[in-house]
């Protein structure tokens, strides 16, 4: 259940993210590790709606972020796909890279997104339907990360082909100065 202590430090994070001074904490990270502990965190709720998830990222990848960031990110993600996702249902994280970004894509087989949400879904205290999920939201992780990826320069969107179809959240981490590029 979606606790107070959740919502609490979701707001002290994106109190801290308009706090900081534009000078970004980088170092190397292992995304595929940060996304396992993501998935450790949610394995009661994955194991109450029966979901597969695999973590298909390849764990030699490493990409300069910050550690805590990066971590609010995967789980954030993370946690949006098993709270959207219905019993049964498979979410799939993978990776994708070039001399320039990593993108990493959150995958799954849940309600999707109309057109109207995906205009929506990164904006403060934004919820999908209620209606069409069972879990509590205070509508703050896609926010944050919308915000997180701002600060690094790296770039979040999603896809998705409307209720009923599942949803491809996608994030970029720049290697280079033109490392991520808008989708086409």
């Amino acid at each position: 259940m979606y606790s107070i202590r959740e919502q609490t430090e979701k707001i002290l994070t994106l109190a801290r993210l308009s706090e900081q001074d534009g000078v970004a904490e980088f170092e190397m990270i292992h995304p595929a590790s940060l996304i396992h502990q993501a998935a450790e965190k949610q394995s009661l709720f994955i194991e109450q709606k029966n979901l597969s998830v695999e973590v298909l990222v390849p764990d030699d990848l490493t990409v300069r972020f910050s550690n805590r960031d990066a971590s609010s990110v995967f789980e954030n993600l993370l946690g949006n796909a098993v709270k959207y996702t219905q019993n049964g249902g498979l979410i799939r994280v993978l990776a994708e890279s070039d001399e320039n970004a990593v993108t990493i894509i959150f995958e799954d087989t849940g309600i999707g997104l109309s057109a109207e949400e995906k205009v929506h879904v990164f904006d403060d205290f934004y919820r999908a339907d209620k209606s069409r999920h069972d879990r509590q939201s205070s509508g703050l992780g896609l926010a944050i990360v919308k915000r997180v990826m701002d600060y690094y320069g790296g770039r979040v969107w999603v896809e998705s082909n409307g209720h009923g179809t599942g949803s491809r959240f996608m994030i970029c981490l720049p290697v280079t100065r033109d490392g991520c590029k808008q989708p086409s």
